[in-house]
């Protein structure tokens, strides 16, 4: 795993497109500069100074979540939460 994992810290790894591949010079540049940005948010976690954002999550799989997402992000029920969907099961 790239990220050392901390106590009271959960890492999920995900694809972010081009992010973390190799093979070419932009690329390698990118993903040195995002390694370089880990420990300045890690400090920024740790003292407080930076949170993660409040979300709610939308139950089910399929369409219907994003149909209430959808209407949830109109009519701005979720408030200044990020609303969280999943479109498919495990």
């Amino acid at each position: 795993m790239p990220i050392e994992e901390k106590e009271g810290i959960q890492v999920d790894v995900i694809a972010l497109g081009e992010i973390g591949r190799e093979g070419n010079a932009h690329m390698e540049k990118v993903n040195n500069d995002i390694a370089g940005f880990i420990p300045v948010l890690e400090k920024y976690f740790e003292s407080g100074a930076l949170k993660p954002m409040d979300y709610d999550f939308i139950e089910g799989t399929n369409f219907e979540p994003v149909l209430q997402g959808l209407e949830a992000f109109k009519t701005k029920t979720s408030g200044e939460k990020k609303l969280l969907v999943r479109i498919a099961a495990d």
